[in-house]
């Protein structure tokens, strides 16, 4: 499954902001109609849906730790029912970064592009401890702007893609400089 498909598939299991929420929602003036989504009401949904993706987050992502954490310091075994618990887990926390995605107006496919440009920007051929240690962060920036510049102009989308096994790793603007790089960290990308 592609990431763009499971953003459109989880997204329906999504809530929509109504009064039942915590947040107080824009209120509609009498004879307007309510299912027209102004920007207001835009802006107060994304709201909501990134409030709410942070706090599922950091609960799923307990709920990934404690197993983890009794493996560890309780002797508990990570048997296959705690295998498929922190698959569940992991599967939930995709989910809340879904919900983020729409609350930034951004597909999973896009964020996986730009985290992997920065990733390349930081290890261009490896991971390397010192490279983690002695960031270089303006690097890094310019990889991301690149990569949103590209991905947000004018609505369309890069004209070469990095693939692999046929997904869409990144879309890049020098797609020749960092095939080259990907070539030589791990064999040659398919165009």
């Amino acid at each position: 499954m592609h990431l763009n498909e499971y953003q459109n598939l989880a997204a329906r299991t999504a809530p929509t902001p109504t009064e039942q929420h915590f947040f107080n929602p824009p209120v509609f003036e009498e004879g307007e109609n309510p299912n027209h989504i102004s920007s207001e009401m835009n802006a107060y949904a994304r709201r909501v849906d990134l409030v709410h993706s942070l706090m599922g987050l950091a609960g799923e992502v307990g709920e990934f730790i404690d197993p983890i954490k009794r493996a560890m310091f309780y002797g508990k075994e990570l048997d296959t029912k705690v295998v498929v618990n922190l698959k569940e887990e992991l599967g939930d926390c995709l989910w809340y970064i879904a919900l983020a995605c729409r609350a930034l107006n951004c597909s999973m496919e896009d964020l996986a592009a730009m985290n992997i440009s920065k990733l390349i920007a930081r290890y261009p051929n490896k991971y390397t401890d010192d490279a983690a240690l002695n960031r270089d962060v303006q690097t890094e920036f310019k990889a991301l702007a690149a990569d949103y510049n590209c991905i947000t102009r004018a609505g369309d989308r890069c004209p070469k893609y990095i693939t692999r096994a046929g997904r869409v790793l990144v879309d890049i603007k020098d797609y020749e400089a960092l095939q080259a790089k990907l070539a030589a960290a791990t064999g040659p990308a398919e165009a």
